[in-house]
Parts: structure tokens; C-alpha cells; sequence
């Protein structure tokens, strides 16, 4: 999996998530912006796009869901820097455009 390359700006967790069906193998936990129940953000590389930067996912964990969030680590970053590094009370209150971005 790519590695991108503003990696050191986040936190990503150990591959401990990795050990059973949920969340998706190329799914790496980040530790920015996570609400500390189970919820939180994380770089994620669909199968077949190894090679390519990841895509950023919400992942929902009373849903065993996750949702495309951010086209790139820049646009996550981006979106950090804009709410202080946290998500806060309202998720919509501080977006950013993702232009190249369609979920």
C-alpha cells in the first residue's frame, strides 16, 4: 500500500484492526478527529488501488459501516486544520470542498 506522503501529519493506529473481517483489509485507524467511542476516521485502500494514495473513511462501529469521506490526506488535513483537529458537535458545520471527490 502507498504510503502518503504527509503521513507524519496523523496518527495511524497499529494494524491490530486488521485481525478479522471488520473493518476491510486495507483499512488503517487514525487517531485525529476519532470521538473515542469506536467512531473515527482512517486511510483506506480499495482493493486494487494499493499502489494509489488512500481514500479517508468514516468508520462507524455500532454500524460495522464506513463511509468515503475525504478524497485525499490533503483534504483531511485540510478539514483538521479548519475544526482544530477534532470533529466536533456537528459534522457538517465545517466542511471543506472535495471537488475531485464523489463518494
Amino acid at each position: 500500500m502507498k504510503t502518503p506522503r504527509n503521513i507524519n501529519q496523523l496518527s495511524p493506529y497499529s494494524d491490530e484492526y486488521s485481525l478479522g473481517p471488520y473493518p476491510p483489509l486495507g483499512f488503517i485507524p487514525v487517531g485525529d478527529a476519532e470521538l473515542g467511542n469506536g467512531d473515527c476516521f482512517g486511510l483506506y485502500w480499495p482493493l486494487g488501488r494499493e499502489s494509489e494514495e488512500p481514500v479517508i473513511c468514516d468508520m462507524y462501529h455500532d454500524e460495522w459501516s464506513m463511509k468515503l469521506a475525504f478524497s485525499s490526506t490533503d483534504k483531511f488535513i485540510e478539514y483538521l486544520n479548519l475544526n482544530g483537529w477534532h470533529r466536533g458537535e456537528n459534522e457538517n458545520e465545517n466542511e471543506i470542498d472535495d471537488d475531485n471527490f464523489a463518494p
